[in-house]
Parts: structure tokens; C-alpha cells; sequence
């Protein structure tokens, strides 16, 4: 296992509208949050399948972090699968607040500058937390770190280190299918992420 960490930088960038974030305060308070809770934004879909950790995983990674006191499990996605949310809302219970398949492009940047840590794949939103200053719990698979993690300091990338990996390929050519992201295991994800919330500043609205 590979642990890429780094202290939190200062770039800063503005990714949205008014009505954006206002849409994401409204989604917050509907869901019944407080502005001291501590919130993990989980996306756990990727559309190139051949970078997605386990969706299994990142289920029973949000249902050990959702019974930290104070902490809110956010799940963002494009996906509208009914499936997915029932499998989170079973392990999370009332501690999850259910975004995906809500969130447009524009919402992605006031919803990860409010959230104290995303964990992801490889994807489109380890980047925009990172261009709003949150940090980042990248899991990676097929891709290089080096080339694609996400960008400033204070992130860490998750890996395992196998001979095929970094192969950044379309297909999985290893006999053990995806074992690049499936030898990540679960208790990882978990303590790094409890380590980056506990270094974490609990704040409303950066």
C-alpha cells in the first residue's frame, strides 16, 4: 500500500453560481445538518469501470465512518440507480445525506468546499475538491499518480503496488481481474480517512 500525503495548500478557484450553492444550502438543511457537523462526500462511481474500487466497498467504508460522532456520509454521483442509494441508506442509515444523480457540474464546487473530505476514484471530482481546497482521498487503480492525482498538497492517493500497476489501460489484462483496486482494502480507506478528518478544521462555509 502507497500513502501519497501532503499539507493543505491555498490555491483557490471559483467553479460556480449563487443560485449553486444556494441549491446545495438548501439540500443541507432539508437533510437536517449541522453547519459543526463533519461531512465525507463518498463518490463511488466512475463511468470507466476498469478505475472503480469496489461499490461494496465504498459501502461498508461509509458505514464505519457514518458511526464516527458528528460525521455525515454525502453520496454524489450521476447515477440515479435506486439500488445504489438503498445499499447506502442501509449501512448509513439517517447519518446519509443522498445526492446522487442531484448534482449538476456547478453544485460539485460549493458542495466540496463545504464538506470536510471526498473519497473517490479516479475522477472528475477529486479534481474540483482539490481546485476548492478540500482534501482528498483518491483511490487509484490502472492510472498514474504521478500524471492524474489530484492537484495541491494536503491529498492522499490510495494504491497498491503490483507489478501491472500503473498500466493505463481500458481493459484489465491481469488474470485477477482489477486487483490493482481490489487488493485496497477496506480498513484503509477507513483509518486514512479518519486520520486526514481528524486533522481536518471543522468549519460551516470556507
Amino acid at each position: 500500500m502507497v500513502l501519497d500525503c501532503r499539507t493543505v495548500g491555498s490555491d483557490d478557484f471559483e467553479l460556480s453560481f449563487p443560485s449553486d450553492q444556494l441549491a446545495i444550502e438548501a439540500w443541507l438543511r432539508e437533510a437536517g445538518v449541522p453547519p459543526a457537523d463533519q461531512l465525507v462526500a463518498i463518490a463511488p462511481v466512475d463511468r470507466r469501470g476498469v478505475r472503480s474500487w469496489p461499490l461494496e466497498r465504498f459501502v461498508m467504508a461509509a458505514s464505519a465512518l457514518g458511526r464516527m460522532h458528528g460525521v455525515r456520509i454525502v453520496l454524489i454521483g450521476a447515477s440515479t440507480s435506486r439500488k445504489k442509494s438503498a445499499q447506502f441508506r442501509a449501512a448509513v442509515g439517517d447519518k446519509l445525506v443522498d445526492l446522487l444523480g442531484k448534482t449538476r457540474v456547478g453544485h460539485l464546487g460549493p458542495l466540496l468546499r463545504r464538506v470536510n473530505l471526498l473519497i473517490a476514484n479516479d475522477s472528475a471530482p477529486i479534481h474540483i475538491a482539490a481546485a476548492v481546497g478540500t482534501p482528498v482521498l483518491a483511490l487509484f487503480g490502472p492510472t498514474n499518480p504521478v500524471r492524474a492525482r489530484p492537484y495541491g498538497d494536503g491529498h492522499v492517493v490510495l494504491r497498491t503496488d503490483i507489478s501491472c500497476s500503473p498500466c493505463e489501460k481500458r481493459t484489465c489484462a491481469n488474470p485477477n481481474q482489477f486487483e490493482c483496486l481490489t487488493a485496497i482494502a477496506v480498513t484503509d480507506v477507513v483509518e486514512t480517512a479518519r486520520t486526514m478528518l481528524n486533522r481536518s478544521e471543522v468549519v460551516a462555509w470556507r
